[in-house]
């Protein structure tokens, strides 16, 4: 554990990206940013993220926002139907939360299209809390370093989000967890990963599978 811990920070501090949700700790752009994010690169939401947090800096201007704004703005992105989410979201955060985003993981959850991952992002990223985040790229790697199956899909897989929250250190907690989507978006590839180059090429049994180490 404290190997592979030590290799994600390493390699981080080294290669790490740079994205506009990655220099704040305002938890309605956090919750934004994931959003824009769903199924969606970071570099192609990242001017979504812009636009939405510059035009409706608060969840009450977001609550009233025009639709045609925001539909110009995921009708790009092919993800048109995430205009109206955005809007249901910001009306449930003000009329139920007062216009902040809740502090905790159990109000957070209630909140319509926050599921476990987008919650403990803003638990992680916002508050700086210890919890697991795993989606499908987190998942690859810790099954082919470890030898897990892939028997459900990540956001599904209670064991795998079990193993996750173990695998978290006591701290730099963001850190981590950004050195973990980087490193699945940059080496562990979901075809051609770059194992010659990865650092955790001599604790990964997928690598010692295929390169024969």
């Amino acid at each position: 554990m404290q190997k592979f811990q030590d290799s994600v920070f390493q390699w981080h501090d080294k290669n790490h990206r740079d994205f506009l949700w990655r220099n704040t700790e305002n938890p309605y752009h956090i919750l934004i940013a994931e959003i824009c994010l769903q199924k969606t690169g970071a570099k192609k939401a990242e001017p979504a993220y812009k636009t939405i947090v510059k035009e409706f800096p608060t969840p009450a201007l977001l609550a009233q926002a025009d639709s045609a704004l925001l539909l110009s703005v995921f009708k790009p992105l092919g993800l048109s139907s995430r205009a109206k989410l955005l809007v249901q979201i910001a009306q449930q955060i003000d009329q139920d939360f007062s216009g902040k985003i809740p502090g905790t993981y159990k109000e957070l959850i209630k909140i319509k299209g926050v599921g476990q991952y987008i919650a403990n992002a803003i638990l992680v990223f916002a508050r700086s809390q210890k919890a697991p985040l795993v989606d499908e790229g987190i998942a690859r790697i810790y099954r082919r370093v470890f030898g897990m199956e892939r028997a459900k899909p990540a956001y599904a897989d209670k064991e795998l989000w079990a193993f996750a929250k173990e695998m978290i250190p006591h701290n730099n907690i963001k850190e981590y967890n950004w050195g973990l989507l980087d490193m699945s978006a940059i080496l562990c590839k979901p075809k051609r990963p770059n194992c010659e180059i990865c650092p955790l090429i001599t604790l990964c049994l997928f690598a010692k599978q295929t390169h024969q180490l």
